[in-house]
């Protein structure tokens, strides 16, 4: 198409299912939607896609974590998102080769392929020097292996474990999250050039690449048989088959959005190349992760709010030292008359029994009444609610307040009758025939507060359905499980999944889909209780977290509730539709100590049932 943009993606090997997402963003046209014309390169062997980066040969790459030890180094590279949650990355022995743990390849033969750091810390972290050993260079199969010209290898699990089933050896696999090591994997990168130039082209092409691993990893058969007939036959049918399963579980679709990134797990890994020097002790890593435009427009509103906040902070602290001013040097009335109506915030001084004195220009803009209005009448009469004015003449008129100070905040009356919330501080300053004044000052911020609000939302809330997103469920997550291990108290996870959902956006579109999962949200919110989160986790993938509950019996009573509101029809304009979920659960501790342990069990669960319910629906 003569009128999209050409780009180039180079992948870190060839052709095969670890790169699915790509293939389906190209054949099922989200990259064209998008604008672009994309090819993908296979990688040559011993060339490193982060040099093509930032050589100008490509405009995207696709790398281990290692890309942060390249960016500490000087290399204007940005992470855009992550494919593996988990790094496939680990060693495989054959059995009868002696190695029986990861200590055992202490000086072993080993072939190890290049980069390949979350390994050589993984031997590191285990007290396994790799300079006892005999390093072979990695051959990219298995043959070196079989033949026992070496004892172990560095293989990605998703993909040689394979062809040592299919000639039936038996084999020991050691993986680095079993100390603790717990690296991305195939990260989608590009430069910072680029992300500052051409920021809608990145966010553009990072979308669509993504997209397209959502549907691979929906439609896994499809894109096997995409890439066999279309861009390998390196691999067979069922080898790729193997690598897709697999790859679900270091991906987890079903749990992470795709691309999925915490700032939390990059400091995870930084943190473990700077405790072996592979990274500076003071190495910063902010300007090496992409930016979503969602998340920048929550920064700027962060800002904004802190700007916010010290201006205010500012004028306070200005009008404070005013009045303390008017305290040690008796500055006259009438000059301080004048700097009050200059104040850039509403200033009034009221006398002992709350009656207005003086009301600045400010206060004339903050609650509408002009000072000729307000001037000798109770303050309490002009701006507080009527369920609130006889509490706040007390506080005005008690005799221990001659020389206190206050802060609060506040919801005021403005004199056309809508409410303000508004942030005062009052001081009270004696006067020469012995009665006190107060002088307040107060600082419309309903607008801070909204966008403070509107922050929260943005940032815990999925827009769709108003449930807790992600990011919210795995706070209450933590905060949950650290209470059950307190209490010595079980816990309930359930996951969801709509059974033939993807038929209603197929067939009536989007908006039908989303107006469906809208109502189903609200009938899984009143199927638990007050204490339980229901959260949407992307698509039509619901999570409940259940703490508290005395046995699987409660559980099992919220599952039952569930699938009941769930069999009743939902109506939408003259169509009808209804659903079953496929419903996994775990308990904790039964099924696990951890966070992770406790959604994969879970995940598995689910699976489970609706693995049954398509194999019950093909024979029907």
């Amino acid at each position: 198409m003569a009128d999209h943009k050409d780009i180039k993606l180079q992948l870190k090997w060839k052709h095969q299912f670890q790169f699915a997402g790509y293939y389906a963003a190209l054949e099922k046209g989200y990259y064209a939607d998008a604008g672009f014309n994309v090819e993908l390169i296979e990688a040559v062997e011993g060339e490193d896609p982060v040099d093509r980066v930032l050589a100008g040969d490509v405009d995207f790459g696709v790398g281990t974590s290692e890309l942060m030890v390249h960016h500490a180094g000087g290399a204007p590279v940005v992470v855009l998102g992550v494919v593996y949650q988990h790094s496939p990355l680990g060693f495989l022995a054959l059995e009868g080769s002696g190695i029986r743990t990861v200590h055992d390849l202490a000086g072993k033969r080993v072939m190890m392929e290049p980069g390949a750091a979350d390994l050589k810390l993984y031997l590191q972290r285990e007290g396994v020097a790799l300079e006892a050993s005999e390093v072979h260079k990695h051959q990219y199969n298995t043959q070196a292996l079989v033949e026992k010209q070496v004892d172990a290898m560095s293989v990605y699990t998703t993909d040689e474990p394979y062809t040592l089933e299919r000639l039936g050896y038996s084999y020991r696999l050691f993986e680095p999250t079993s100390a603790g090591i717990d690296f991305y994997g195939d990260n989608l990168f590009t430069t910072q050039a680029l992300v500052e130039h051409d920021p809608q082209l990145v966010a553009k092409f990072r979308e669509a690449s993504f997209k397209g691993w959502k549907y691979a990893m929906q439609h896994p058969d499809e894109i096997v048989h995409l890439i066999y007939s279309k861009y390998s036959q390196r691999h067979s049918i069922n080898h790729l088959r193997f690598e897709a399963q697999e790859m679900k579980r270091l991906l987890l679709p079903d749990l992470v959005e795709e691309g999925y990134m915490h700032i939390d797990r990059w400091q995870h890994i930084a943190d473990t190349y700077k405790a072996v020097g592979m990274l500076p002790k003071d190495y910063e890593f902010r300007d090496f992760l992409y930016r979503l435009p969602e998340d920048q427009k929550l920064e700027r509103l962060q800002n904004w709010l802190l700007v916010s906040f010290a201006v205010t902070l500012l004028i306070f602290t200005a009008a404070i030292y005013l009045v303390s001013l008017y305290r040690r040097i008796s500055l006259s009335e009438s000059n301080l008359a004048t700097l009050m109506e200059r104040a850039p915030l509403a200033l009034m001084t009221l006398d002992h029994n709350g009656t207005v004195v003086s009301w600045n220009r400010e206060a004339e803009k903050t609650f509408g009444w002009a000072a000729s209005e307000a001037v000798g009448l109770p303050v309490v009469d002009l701006i507080v609610p009527e369920s609130v004015r006889e509490h706040v003449k007390a506080l005005i008129q008690k005799d221990n307040v001659t020389t206190a100070n206050s802060q609060s905040e506040n919801w005021n009356v403005r004199k056309d009758g809508s409410m303000i919330l508004c942030e005062w501080r009052n001081t009270y300053v004696q006067r020469v025939e012995g009665q006190y004044h107060i002088i307040c000052m107060a600082k419309d911020i309903t607008e801070h507060k909204e966008l403070e609000a509107q922050l929260r939302e943005m940032a815990h809330f999925d827009p769709l359905t108003q449930l807790p997103n992600r990011i919210l469920f795995y706070e209450r997550f933590d905060e949950a499980l650290s209470q059950a291990k307190a209490d010595q108290s079980l816990m309930g996870v359930i996951f969801l999944d709509l059974d033939g959902f993807k038929v209603v956006n197929d067939t009536f579109g989007h908006e039908v889909g989303d107006r469906v999962l809208q109502v189903v949200a609200k009938r899984l919110a009143t199927s638990v209780r007050d204490s339980d989160t229901v959260a949407r986790m992307g698509g039509d993938e619901f999570v409940i977290l259940l703490p508290g509950v005395r046995n699987e019996s409660d559980v099992g009573r919220v599952i039952d509730k569930i699938q009941s509101k769930l069999a009743d029809p939902v109506q939408l304009d003259s169509e009808i539709f209804s659903f079953k979920a496929s419903i996994g659960v775990s308990l904790y501790p039964r099924d696990g100590q951890m966070k992770n342990d406790l959604l994969r069990h879970a995940d598995r669960d689910m699976y489970k049932q609706k693995y049954a319910y398509r194999k019950a629906a093909d024979v029907g």
